[in-house]
């Protein structure tokens, strides 16, 4: 019931490819996850009243297809440590651990709410899943280093890849999920610089085009990043928010 529920809701926004991409995943884990985030939307405040009616599709299928393209690219497997940072209610952390060989996740987030229904819900159905869940501003957490990391939209691109440049390792890569293109491509390349990373370009996401545009960008920890970085997150709150008042008036 689930899965054709699903494969119809794949055809209904054009996704093709759903039989390749959904062979990657235990179909179980995704059903069960699928009713925790129905049952306990209005307790955790997942989604907005709108976003409510889109979860098979918008919370779903989005992050599932993002995941299929990930493992096209890159060989993830059972030793690979992967980590989401402002994961919310485990979105799209915890669709890796939904793999058929699941990597070993962490999922991050401040806001305790959310993820503490997702650890009370993992514990009871999957006790021995390779997850850790850390209740943490990304700022404050501790000296860990994971091969990839990804983001979906917590924190504006490119100052996202300063704040968890600390906790990809060398050789690692932040993958964010991004939509339509927003910033200016010099703020991102200096911030790509100081923060240690080389850019390799994006992952285009035609396929989601229901939803507007859709990418994944791919920037590789290749050194260390500079002195002072990253800077506290007072300083590029106040930075984002400058930008986002000049270009408010710009339009």
């Amino acid at each position: 019931m689930f899965l054709d529920e699903l494969k119809e809701k794949a055809i209904e926004i054009g996704l093709e490819d759903f039989d390749s991409l959904i062979s990657k995943f235990n179909i179980r884990m995704l059903e069960k996850y699928h009713s925790f985030l129905v049952e306990k939307n209005e307790q955790g405040g997942f989604f907005s009243k709108p976003d409510t009616e889109k979860i098979l599709t918008r919370h779903f299928l989005e992050p599932l297809f993002h995941l299929h393209k990930i493992l096209q690219k890159f060989p993830i497997n059972a030793e690979t440590k992967i980590a989401d940072v402002g994961t919310g209610p485990g979105i799209p952390g915890f669709f890796f651990s939904c793999l058929k060989s699941s990597p070993h996740v962490t999922l991050i987030d401040s806001q305790i709410k959310r993820l503490e229904l997702l650890r009370l819900f993992t514990t009871e159905n999957f006790p021995d899943l390779k997850i850790e869940f850390i209740f943490s501003r990304i700022e404050e957490l501790p000296k860990l280093k994971f091969d990839f990391v990804v983001m979906r939209s917590v924190i504006p691109y490119p100052w996202s890849l300063e704040l968890v440049c600390k906790i990809v390792q060398v050789s690692g890569y932040f993958l964010p999920f991004l939509a339509k293109k927003n910033y200016d491509e010099s703020i991102e390349s200096t911030l790509i610089n100081f923060s240690g990373f080389l850019s390799e370009g994006e992952i285009l996401l035609p396929e989601l085009i229901y939803f507007g545009e859709r990418r994944i960008r791919l920037l590789k920890k290749i050194k260390s990043e500079s002195n002072g970085y990253p800077r506290p997150w007072d300083k590029i709150s106040k930075e984002i928010k400058k930008y986002n008042g000049k270009n408010n008036i710009n339009q």
